[in-house]
């Protein structure tokens, strides 16, 4: 895994350095899809960020968020009724505490601006992570299993690989039940 984000700031830069290697992700500029000033996406493993930052802080948030979506359990969406709101929310809390983990703070500001832009971006529509998009009223049929497939033949794994990269996810959502109901006991 890798990044091609570098940080001025050490301790941003230590702390992107230890998410790569702990999540096992990639983050990289997006330097395709015409990103607006500080904004992310995730897709699997791959954080992708706008080159377009106000500063260090907004990226390195925003990195964050994207390791709250990586590290949101799939549990939770189902709980929540699949609520946009309450799943970007987590993401958000999940990220900033997983950098607190490692001793990096944002300051009330900083976390105020990225919730109240972000988080305000979804307002009337939650099928996208645009704050640039004006949402017309209508959201394509089947676009999450569409997105799926192209994602698929983009990567085009072998079959054995997907098999084995499901159960994996399985196996994992399983042990996370397992460990949380032996809580209960």
């Amino acid at each position: 895994m890798k990044s091609d984000i570098k940080f001025a700031d050490p301790i941003f830069q230590g702390l992107l350095d230890i998410m790569v290697k702990k999540h096992k992700i990639t983050v990289r500029y997006d330097k395709v899809n015409g990103l607006g000033p500080n904004q992310c996406w995730v897709s699997g493993r791959d954080i992708w960020v706008s080159e377009q930052q106000d500063s260090e802080d907004d990226l390195m948030i925003g990195v964050m968020h994207g390791i709250g979506h990586i590290i949101c359990p799939r549990s939770f969406r189902f709980r929540t009724g699949h609520d946009t709101y309450m799943m970007e929310y987590n993401c958000w809390v999940l990220g900033i505490n997983e950098a607190l983990k490692h001793g990096v703070t944002f300051s009330d500001a900083v976390i105020n601006d990225a919730l109240t832009r972000h988080l305000g971006s979804y307002r009337g529509h939650d099928c996208r992570e645009s704050s640039g998009h004006v949402f017309t009223g209508k959201v394509p049929e089947h676009w999450r299993r569409d997105y799926f497939l192209s994602e698929l033949k983009r990567k085009t794994p072998s079959w054995i690989q997907a098999f084995g990269w499901v159960m994996k996810e399985v196996m994992r959502q399983m042990w996370a039940v397992i460990k949380n109901l032996s809580w209960r006991i």
